[in-house]
């Protein structure tokens, strides 16, 4: 019998796909899905922005709104109007009806700001 003489090299099965393209297509897929998760949070976030842009214009207007409403009821006019609804006579205060609050303190006040007592 012949025996057969094995080379001592090792055979090494051929792969189909090298290993440097499959990471490369890997990082590929991988870049792809980062960036439609990224599209996705950007649409969300703009979506957000438009609804509170809109929100906001709302509140915009309700506040000019609520400031006319507020500067109608102080004219002079309207006033009266409600002192006599209410049956309210009002007048001027009298001199010992007012009273004055003054700084205790106004010659510190003033030299800690810079100020001499007799500018005011």
């Amino acid at each position: 019998m012949k025996r057969r003489i094995r080379s001592k090299t090792v055979k090494t099965r051929r792969q189909l796909i090298p290993i440097p393209f499959t990471s490369c297509i890997a990082l590929i897929a991988a870049c792809a899905l980062f960036y439609l998760w990224l599209c996705g949070q950007c649409d969300e976030l703009g979506r957000m922005l438009k609804d509170q842009e809109q929100q906001q214009e709302v509140l915009q207007r309700r506040f000019h709104s609520e400031s006319m409403k507020w500067a109608n009821m102080r004219a002079l006019e309207n006033i009266r109007e409600a002192l006599d609804r209410h049956e309210l006579t009002m007048g001027w205060p009298t001199r010992d009806q007012i009273v004055r609050l003054y700084d205790v303190d106004v010659e510190r006040t003033y030299s800690m700001v810079g100020l001499r007592s007799g500018s005011r």
